[in-house]
């Protein structure tokens, strides 16, 4: 169980940029504008302090950390997206197609189903983690 909490909160982190990149088109393109707004304000009376950047890129990292975990622990914010979907692993595909064979298609559907909720519940727990993990940076 705790590989798979793992596993999850690995997927989490993972997806966690893909959420900052819907958000904002793409996140080489949010640190483009960052950049380019720093250099507009080159004067020393407009320019952002170092504690300012760093608690704008901390609010950054939370929000997506949030958007990210209310998306993936939503019902089927796994199971019917299909760049998170956590498929059967690889030693289990051949038994996979043999239980397809015999009829028992709706036992594997169940089990992979099974292993995108404990993903989602997962996912729950992990925003409460990467939230304080971002705080205390």
């Amino acid at each position: 169980m705790k590989q798979l909490i793992t596993f999850c909160i690995l997927i989490f982190f993972c997806f966690s940029l893909s959420a900052q990149k819907d958000s904002s088109n793409n996140l080489g393109g949010l640190f483009k504008k960052a950049s380019s707004i720093l250099s507009k304000n080159s004067s020393s009376a407009n320019r952002l302090s170092t504690e300012e950047i760093i608690s704008g890129l901390k609010e950054a990292l939370s929000l997506g950390a949030e958007k990210s975990t209310a998306k993936l622990s939503a019902p089927d914010g796994f199971f019917k997206d299909a760049a998170v979907k956590i498929l059967l692993p690889q030693q289990v595909q051949d038994i996979e197609k043999k239980l397809r064979m015999f009829g028992l298609g709706k036992l594997v559907d169940n089990a992979e189903l099974s292993m995108n909720r404990a993903a989602e519940d997962a996912a729950k727990s992990a925003a409460p983690i990467f939230l304080s993990a971002i705080k205390q940076m």
